[in-house]
């Protein structure tokens, strides 16, 4: 879209009239969404997220599998230890 349909959009949802629009624009680096989320109040961030590359997005997924693998061998370590002991009370209380 062009400069002047992204100021029409802006004017269409909002009551901004052109040179407001034209300002708006410039502030928000040519982000017409931004715009009209400044004129309805909805909080908006103008960092983006950092975009992975494809190796990084494995690795982090991988680590991400070992530690709830890790999380999840240590609650059955547990649930164990938990059971031996009171088999252990019930054994001995007979």
């Amino acid at each position: 879209m062009t400069m002047e349909e992204d100021i029409d959009f802006i004017m269409r949802q909002t009551d901004y009239t052109r040179e407001i629009s034209y300002q708006k624009l410039l502030e928000h680096n040519n982000n017409k969404i931004f715009v009209i989320k400044e004129f309805m109040g909805i909080p908006f961030s103008h960092k983006e997220v950092p975009k992975k590359s494809i190796q990084q997005e494995i690795y982090s997924q991988i680590r991400k599998k070992m530690d709830i693998t890790d999380f999840y061998k240590k609650q059955n370590e547990k649930l164990e230890k938990e059971i031996q002991e009171n088999n252990q009370i019930i054994y001995n209380e007979n």
